[in-house]
């Protein structure tokens, strides 16, 4: 099925190296790329490269190391970057996302990497990994001024592994092209799919897409109960459209679809805050994808 994947900041970023900083972990996709440079495979000049790149540079991460807003791809892609595998441009996304599945293909349930192109690409990405892979860019169109984005990684106890949480679809046969899940789900991606080819579409569509995918991952039993809490109380609210949470069981964020108009969106954010939920993103802006700083 496809996936609309939105680049928010703050930014992860690589700034100057500290001297007590550690490596990335050698079994995270940022690690099995550099062992990767480091054996040669993936070049000479990539590999003649990385003994200053370990030295001088750093994984900044704006989330400090909650989790829950691709912090692992993000890292990949800045060391991908950084080495000189790929040039930070656009149409280098599915390249570099091929890169990390063939690095990550021994995991014994390999992460699909799409928040990977997404980052790389920038903005709203399309994207879908089977049969045919593609990134593209969609459009929210005036959607953008209605979305609020809150993260939960803050909460205790909040945050599921994805390493833990991928085995359990696997073995629950969701990951099956004629899996429940794609029958639950396929409706409201074809739905997508009509409301992001007509740039003007209203906004209260994509709320009730964003209701009915949440409603579809929550009966079949991928939907934290924290998380459904949350949205049972934030959809109560005036004005409030859709509401969707994020990441393994929805658990890392949640998506709320709110009219633009101030005190309905305000009374949103009390209510999400007071639930320990903070603010990550009102109306973003398009967040361009990976570039160098001068």
């Amino acid at each position: 099925l496809p996936a609309w994947i939105l680049a928010l900041g703050p930014r992860f970023g690589h700034g100057p190296a500290r001297a007590t900083e550690a490596p990335p972990h050698p079994e995270s996709p940022a690690g099995r790329l550099l062992a990767a440079v480091a054996r040669g495979d993936l070049g000479p000049e990539a590999a003649s490269r990385l003994p200053q790149a370990l030295e001088t540079s750093r994984f900044e991460d704006a989330h400090a190391g909650l989790g829950g807003f691709g912090g692992s791809t993000a890292e990949f892609a800045l060391w991908a970057a950084r080495l000189g595998l790929f040039e930070p441009q656009p149409d280098q996304a599915l390249a570099v996302w091929q890169l990390y599945r063939q690095l990550t293909a021994s995991e014994p349930v390999p992460p699909s990497g799409a928040d990977l192109a997404a980052q790389w690409l920038g903005g709203l990405a399309r994207v879908q990994l089977w049969p045919q892979p593609t990134v593209t860019e969609a459009r929210l169109g005036r959607a953008r001024s209605a979305l609020l984005v809150f993260s939960a990684a803050s909460i205790a106890g909040r945050k599921v592994a994805t390493h833990r949480h991928l085995p359990e679809l696997r073995d629950q046969g969701l990951f099956e092209a004629d899996s429940r899940l794609v029958k639950a789900l396929s409706p409201w991606t074809n739905r997508a799919e009509g409301w992001f080819a007509a740039p003007d579409s209203e906004a209260s569509e994509l709320g009730a897409i964003l209701d009915g995918v949440a409603e579809a991952l929550a009966g079949l039993g991928l939907e934290l109960p924290a998380t459904r809490e949350d949205r049972a109380v934030l959809r109560a609210l005036p004005g409030v459209l859709g509401v969707k949470g994020a990441g393994a069981l929805q658990a890392d964020a949640l998506l709320v679809l709110c009219k633009p108009e101030g005190p309905m969106q305000n009374q949103v954010i009390q209510a999400a805050e007071a639930r320990g939920l903070r603010l990550v993103s009102q109306a973003p802006p398009r967040e361009p994808g990976l570039f160098r700083e001068e």
